[in-house]
């Protein structure tokens, strides 16, 4: 799914059922008795509740937050997520011939590329989420028009 098809989504429905329909469909495919999930909802029960759902299978979903931190197996899979993640920017970077930083919000590079990219018409190219809180925190601030431009 790329930027665009990311952006209707969250709009219409918000990045953490995106997330939990994308849990969903995971725990449908592995089919495991039992799923320890790290919860991006900030109310995890919520989050499992909704993971569960769109599983459509039974299993018992256990959400919680920090469980990267607190369960081996699921610190695992955050690195393997993490390493697929930076290897998923690098191709992005060199495919377009420019640094581009982690991609991260809190990355200086990253923050100065979408600043470069948002620079001649404040609108982010199809790669990058416009729904991304970094775009809309990072977006050049179009004054206006003046009372003088109504004219007299």
């Amino acid at each position: 799914m790329g930027a665009p098809e990311i952006d209707r989504f969250v709009v219409r429905r918000g990045l953490n059922e995106l997330e939990a329909r994308a849990f969903g469909r995971l725990v449908r495919e592995l089919a495991p008795d039992v799923a320890h999930l790290d919860a991006c909802d900030p109310n995890a029960a919520r989050f499992g509740r909704a993971v569960r759902a769109f599983a459509g299978t039974p299993v018992r979903v256990i959400a919680r937050h920090h469980a990267d931190r607190d369960n081996r197996v699921v610190g695992a899979a955050s690195i393997v997520a993490k390493v697929e993640r930076d290897r998923a920017i690098a191709v992005l970077a060199s495919e377009l011939g420019e640094e581009i930083g982690s991609g991260y919000p809190c990355d200086p590079r990253t923050v100065a590329a979408v600043r470069r990219h948002l620079a001649s018409d404040g609108l982010p190219p199809p790669w990058i989420r416009r729904t991304w809180r970094t775009v809309q925190r990072v977006k050049p601030v179009r004054p206006g028009p003046t009372l003088e431009a109504f004219g007299p």
